[in-house]
Parts: structure tokens; C-alpha cells; sequence
């Protein structure tokens, strides 16, 4: 029975085919899914039941996007396809149509009675008194799209489903015995004490010898290899300087000033308190209190409203915008109406106004400057790279080009991929961020002695020339003798643990607690709380016991000991207690269990019954149209 859980909890219908139902219970379904009939080439056919290629990329789209939502933007549509998505989502459109051909097949549809009965009691058609609206029904539908004759076609389709899915596994029932057992199983808690060997605090006397360090070099002198080293000469075209190599004149500045004065103006600023409610009434009686000459804290006093906020002072473009206006249309000293947003509704008032204020020429000259010399840079920057291309493209050595044209030339000697000589200390030679980023990739890219293609980096262009390259090559053993000597010592003081270890075993059964042959630093004692078999403590305040010895502290008996390698080393391990799992004191864990139990079941049953339903209705996948939708 475990084995068929574990078996179910990992099928597709129990991570997909459920999921996509709920969706085409919900208000909006999944849209479209399915369709009746011949419509083409159909991506996906079962039976008589059709999808379209088009609603098939939509489907992975929508995954694509759900999965881009965790994982950022290297979630691309290729990493997608490769990663198995779109299969998934051809499986779990299978399973809706199989289900549909089913409903089709033996006749179940949902009546208009039971679509009204729907409706009628979906919280978001409801109007405030808990009364359906056909006007917010037919609102809502309008806002996303839908017509009301296709949102009905798409719940009655997921409504057939739900009834189909309810006959052949509503009726799922556990009985006690198992989850009884499971709950014993799962809660039982043990009680453990530890000793834990560091190897790394272990005194080796020894040495190695010659031959013990050829032995180690010799199993993996994989891992002693030098990498590639590459010699690259790059020229850099920076924006930065071509913005240094353009004139800027006192007429230009000014010109620009004149071109765009209203950019160098202070926009008006407001000095503002609001009054924020709930209650439209109250918001209006503020308003009105504060128009006929009370103070705003008194009128929202008097009229049972919060406090004014002080908001200080704001800009126009600080406001939402269908706020902005009423409120910079008010006099100094005024209040607004009552105006309302997403939040409730609110009473401004205006305790002081700064006007505008336009800055003067000297005052924003040199940012004018800077913002010209940045403009003209960029085509400044594509005339040189013009330049240089034409001169590279007529003999010049990209040493002849960077002297004539005074461009940034870079030679980096010797480097690795990362931009690190045969030291393993970073190259001085490399530029900082995206420049040296790029020089690498372009070196490394490159066949010898060719110019690559200009290419841009942030910041400018960059082309290089690689000149020298050095093959992979293992170290020569004197080079990583310091290594070699580490391994060795790491590996004798592993085996020096392992043996602590079956030694501190053997002792154990002399002494009261294990804490009697604790040696620190070499040998650390602990005591552990309370766990269960996936090793989630009753304290999680005391030390953890490591996974793997958890399992095993499971298969022994009180009062047992046993070692076993960690992370960390070697470990002993003594088990205090256990404490067994009554499932008559915890009925509603024992009652979830048997819902968990059910749920995995039924999704067994039902992957069951569509593959045996899928055949036979026979199912056609036309990978071709899916393709063609990329």
C-alpha cells in the first residue's frame, strides 16, 4: 500500500489532473480547454474531443510564467520545453479531454437548473445585500473577457467533470486499522544521546611518504590538472571617455535650457492632511463640517472619523491621479470633497501651497553639460567603433588602431577563464564589472590569432585578439605536494575516527552516559530531544541528530548503540527511550491522516481509471502543430 502511494504522489494526475480541475471548478475556469468536433488540425484528440494547438501553448505559457514568477528570467520557453514542462501539460490536458469524452460517452451534463443554482451562490456575483446581480455578473464577465454563453459552456463543462470525478472516487474510505497503524508508524518518538568524532582535531604522528603521495596523485590527477591559460589583447571603446572627448559649448548648454525649461522647474508642492474613512457618509459630513469653517481634527472628531494623517508636503505626480486634480484645484486653507479610492474615502485639505519654482541657468549648467556630453557620447562611440572596424578591416593590428585612434588597449598574460594567472591571483590587468566579463567570454570564444566581432558590454565596445593558448595540463606533483599531503592526513584521520568510533561503542555499554567518554575537541557529547522518524524534534531547541543516524537510531532497541558515518565525522549513537504513538489521544491527527490517506487513494484510482479510459477512446498527440506554435 505504501509503495502504491509513494507510486501515486509522483503520477501526473496527482500533481496535474487535480489541480486542473480545481482551476474549471473556480469562477473563471480554464477557458477553452476543450472543444467538440472537427476544428482543424487539433494538437491533442481523444475520442471525439479536440484541443487546439493554440490553447495547448497557452497552457504551458501560463506554467512558464508561474515557474518565472520563482525562478527569474533564466525560467526561458527553451529551458521549459527541455525541463519537461510542456510534456506535462500535454498529459494534463489529455486527462481533461478524457474526462469530457467520459461526461460525452455516457451522457452526464449538468442541467440549467444546477448552472442557476451555481451562479446564483458564487460570493462575486452577489451584490451587498448577499443577493445575485445580473448587473455585477455581467460587469465582472465584461472586465475579463468573457461572454456570458461561454463562461456558462466552460461551468457546465467543470461542473461534468466535478461529477464525474465524485462517482468514481467520492466514495474513497480508510479504514482505521490503516491509519491507525500509519499514525503509530509515523509518530512513534525516540529519545537519543550522541558522541560525536572530529576527525580534523585527530593527531596523525605519521608521515606520508613519497610513494603515498604518488598514490593519491596518481587515483586523481583529474583534479590536479592546470586549466587553459589564454594570453588576450583587447581594445576598449568606453563611453566614459568618448563623453570626455566631446565639446560642449556655453551656447549648447543654453540652447538646451531654453529647449527644455520646464524640466528645470520645482513642480508645486502641497502641504496636506486627510481624514481617512470607510464610511462614505461620515467622509461627506467631515467635508462638510470643514467647508462651513470647523477645523479638520474637530470635524472628524464631531463626525465619529479617525484623526487627520499629515501627509507634508507633495508634488502633483506624488498623487494617484484621479486625486491630483480635485486637490491641486483647491485654494490654500480649502478642503476637498469626499473623494473615495481602493483604500475608503477621504477629506484633504490644504494647509500650505509652494509655488513652482523655476531654476535658474548657472544653477543646473553642469548637469545640462553632463547630460549633453552622455548624448553626444553615444554617437561619438558608434563613429568610433565605425572607425575602428574600417582601419581593423584594412591591416591594422589592433595595437595600431588603440594608438592612433587613443583607445583603451588591455593585454591580459597567461589568464584562466576566470580572469586568474598561473599563481591563481586575479589578473591586474582586468577591468572591473562587465568589461572584464566580456573580455574573457570574447578570449576564450576565439580562435587564435583572429580579431573577434565588436561587441558591446556595459558601457561601450570591446573587441579582442586571443594570442597565445595554453592546453589543460596536470601540475607537476612538487606543485601540489601541500595538497596531496592534506588529502592524506584528512584520509588517516577519517580512518583513526572510524575507529574511535567502534571503540567509544564498544565502551558505552560500561559506562551510565555516553557523556562519561566525551574528549573534547576530538569527541563531543549531546543530548537530543524527543523525534520522530522523519526527524523532527519535540525541542528545537536541542541539537539535531544528523539524517542518516536518525533512520538508523529507528531499527534499534532501547538501550542499543550503534556508529555511523555524518557530515561532520563519525557518530555514536545510544537510544534513551521510545515513546509509542496512541492514536485514541490525537483523534484529529488520526482523522487528517485518513483524509491524506483518501486523497492519495482516490488519485490512484482515478490515474487509473483515465489511462483505462484514454485507451479506450484512443488518444492522437500532433506533435507537429504543437511545434508550430513556437
Amino acid at each position: 500500500m505504501l509503495n502504491m502511494l509513494r507510486k501515486s504522489a509522483g503520477s501526473w494526475l496527482a500533481k496535474g489532473l487535480f489541480g486542473l480541475l480545481i482551476l474549471s471548478f473556480g469562477i473563471w475556469g480554464i477557458g477553452d480547454v476543450v472543444r467538440g468536433g472537427s476544428s482543424g488540425d487539433a494538437a491533442i484528440t481523444v475520442g471525439e474531443v479536440e484541443v487546439s494547438p493554440y490553447t495547448v501553448r497557452r497552457e504551458f505559457d501560463a506554467k512558464v510564467n508561474q515557474m518565472r514568477q520563482m525562478l527569474g528570467e533564466q525560467m526561458t520557453v527553451e529551458f521549459a520545453r527541455q525541463a519537461g514542462v510542456m510534456q506535462a501539460t500535454v498529459s494534463e490536458l489529455i486527462g481533461t479531454a478524457t474526462l469530457d469524452m467520459t461526461a460525452r460517452d455516457l451522457g452526464v451534463t449538468v442541467s440549467d437548473d444546477g448552472i442557476r443554482q451555481e451562479l446564483t451562490q458564487t460570493p462575486a456575483f452577489r451584490d451587498q445585500s448577499g443577493s445575485f446581480s445580473s448587473n455585477q455578473f455581467k460587469a465582472i464577465l465584461a472586465q475579463n473577457g468573457y461572454t456570458e454563453a461561454r463562461y456558462v459552456s466552460e461551468l457546465r463543462s467543470g461542473l461534468t467533470r466535478a461529477r464525474l470525478v465524485n462517482a468514481l472516487i467520492g466514495g474513497v474510505a480508510v479504514p482505521s486499522a490503516m491509519s491507525d497503524t500509519l499514525y503509530r508508524y509515523t509518530q512513534e518518538k525516540r529519545t537519543a544521546e550522541s558522541l560525536t568524532i572530529h576527525p580534523e582535531a585527530l593527531t596523525v604522528d605519521a608521515s606520508p611518504t613519497d610513494a603515498d603521495l604518488q598514490a593519491i596523485y596518481d587515483a586523481a590527477s583529474s583534479d590536479f590538472m592546470a586549466p587553459e591559460y589564454r594570453t588576450i589583447v583587447a581594445v576598449l571603446l568606453s563611453q566614459d571617455a568618448a563623453a570626455q572627448r566631446v565639446t560642449v559649448s556655453e551656447q549648447d548648454i543654453a540652447d538646451h535650457y531654453q529647449a527644455n525649461r520646464a524640466s528645470y522647474t520645482l513642480p508645486e508642492k502641497r502641504a496636506l492632511s486627510q481624514v481617512v474613512t470607510s464610511d462614505q457618509a461620515v467622509a461627506e459630513a467631515v467635508a462638510a463640517a470643514v467647508a462651513a469653517g470647523t477645523p479638520l481634527s474637530e470635524a472628524a472628531a464631531q463626525a465619529g472619523a479617525p484623526a487627520p494623517i499629515v501627509m507634508g508636503a507633495l508634488t502633483q505626480d506624488d498623487l494617484p491621479e484621479d486625486m491630483a486634480g480635485p486637490i491641486f484645484a483647491l485654494q490654500e486653507g480649502a478642503a476637498s470633497e469626499a473623494l473615495q479610492s481602493p483604500l475608503g474615502w477621504h477629506v484633504f485639505k490644504v494647509t500650505s501651497i509652494t509655488p513652482a519654482q523655476p531654476r535658474e541657468l548657472d544653477e543646473v549648467k553642469d548637469t545640462i553639460a553632463q547630460t549633453l556630453r552622455s548624448e553626444r557620447a553615444v554617437d561619438e562611440l558608434y563613429k568610433e567603433s565605425a572607425d575602428l572596424e574600417d582601419m581593423l578591416g584594412g591591416g591594422a593590428t589592433l595595437e595600431e588602431a588603440a594608438a592612433k585612434m587613443n583607445l583603451q588597449l588591455i593585454t591580459l598574460k597567461g589568464v584562466d577563464v576566470d580572469g586568474k594567472t598561473a599563481d591563481g591571483t586575479a589578473s591586474s590587468a582586468l577591468p572591473a564589472g562587465d568589461a572584464g566579463t566580456k573580455i574573457l567570454e570574447s578570449g576564450f570564444a576565439s580562435a587564435l590569432n583572429e580579431d573577434s566581432r565588436l561587441q558591446t558590454y556595459d558601457g561601450g565596445y570591446l573587441i579582442t585578439r586571443t594570442d597565445d593558448v595554453v592546453d589543460p595540463a596536470p601540475r607537476a606533483l612538487e606543485s601540489v605536494r601541500d595538497e596531496l599531503i592534506a588529502r592524506w592526513t584528512a584520509t588517516k584521520q577519517a580512518e583513526k575516527a572510524q575507529a574511535l568510533a567502534a571503540e567509544l561503542t564498544e565502551k558505552a555499554a560500561q559506562v551510565t552516559s555516553l557523556e562519561e567518554l566525551a574528549n573534547a575537541p576530538a569527541v563531543t557529547y549531546a543530548k537530543h530531544s524527543a523525534m520522530t522518524r522523519d526527524g523532527k524534534a519535540v525541542d528545537s531547541s536541542q541539537p539535531a541528530l544528523g539524517g542518516p543516524m536518525v533512520a538508523r537510531l529507528f531499527t534499534l532497541t532501547k538501550g542499543a548503540v550503534a556508529a555511523g558515518k555524518v557530515a561532520t565525522g563519525q557518530q555514536v549513537i545510544h537510544l534513551l527511550d521510545i515513546t509509542a504513538a496512541d492514536p485514541s489521544q490525537n483523534p484529529e491527527a488520526v482523522e487528517a491522516l485518513k483524509g491524506s490517506l483518501a486523497e492519495a487513494i482516490g488519485q490512484d484510482m482515478m490515474q487509473e481509471a483515465t489511462n483505462a479510459l484514454s485507451a479506450r477512446f484512443g488518444v492522437k498527440v500532433n506533435q507537429n502543430a504543437i511545434d508550430a506554435t513556437f
